[in-house]
């Protein structure tokens, strides 16, 4: 019984995630604040971006205490905005920014009219793979934030340190979630079940796994209380992601 009423309450979360996010992206395309007919609307881009990542703030925060905690309720949706909101702000920001300029580079490298086009592909490669090596890093900015609250430009060194010792488990989840996303989008209905809440509950416990694995996942626990809590959560499985309450 305990399972089925966390995935119907975890339905209804994502389903006024999802009913957020949608209504804004709405509101944007309605006001003419982002041109979809455009090829690139760098400013409309920026703009939703930083919107749509503040909105799932609040919504993230609450996916993470259910499936990292066991307990969640529509208030931590309030307690996740208020706590984190300049620091997931700033973070949005840098994201856009960086994604951005990544893009309109490989872009203009792309279309520029220069006979060496060897000088321009190498361009094209280099800034193609530091954008993958951004969004493997991006992967995490949330769950670090509620796992730890680090300083601002810790949360950016974090998630790179992590990418680079679990590149293969950061590039993995980076493609299951892609195609996660292409799946959901062919098939719209379904990013109001479970879309969002599947794809951030995969980040989170993949997190918590590799921080696990480093012993800094609860690093402000007493100590024995700490050991305790580690020797249950090796007990979990990959297969718990279903139900990581489970264990709690």
């Amino acid at each position: 019984m305990r399972y089925f009423d966390h995935f119907f309450h975890l339905v209804f979360y994502n389903f006024c995630w999802m009913f957020c996010g949608f209504g804004v992206g709405w509101l944007f395309v309605h006001f003419n604040l982002f041109d979809i007919k455009k090829k690139i609307d760098f400013f409309g881009f920026f703009l939703i971006f930083i919107v749509e990542s503040i909105i799932s703030l609040g919504w993230a925060h609450l996916v993470f205490r259910v499936f990292i905690e066991g307990e969640g309720s529509l208030k931590d949706v309030w307690l996740g905005v208020k706590k984190y909101i300049l620091k997931a702000t700033g973070v949005s920001i840098v994201s856009a920014l960086v994604i951005a300029l990544a893009v309109f580079n490989i872009r203009f490298y792309f279309f520029l009219n220069n006979p060496h086009r060897l000088t321009d592909f190498l361009c094209i490669g280099f800034i193609f793979w530091a954008l993958m090596f951004w969004l493997l890093g991006s992967i995490y900015y949330w769950p670090i934030m509620f796992f730890q609250n680090p300083p601002f430009f810790k949360i950016f060194y974090k998630s790179f340190l992590l990418v680079l010792g679990n590149f293969f488990v950061s590039a993995g989840i980076l493609i299951i979630c892609f195609i996660f996303a292409i799946s959901f989008s062919i098939i719209w209905p379904i990013w109001f079940f479970i879309g969002a809440v599947f794809l951030f509950s995969l980040q989170c416990v993949t997190l918590e796994k590799q921080l696990l694995m480093y012993k800094i996942t609860y690093g402000n626990m007493p100590l024995d209380e700490f050991l305790k809590v580690l020797d249950n959560e090796q007990q979990r499985d990959w297969r718990e992601l279903l139900k990581p309450w489970e264990n709690r």
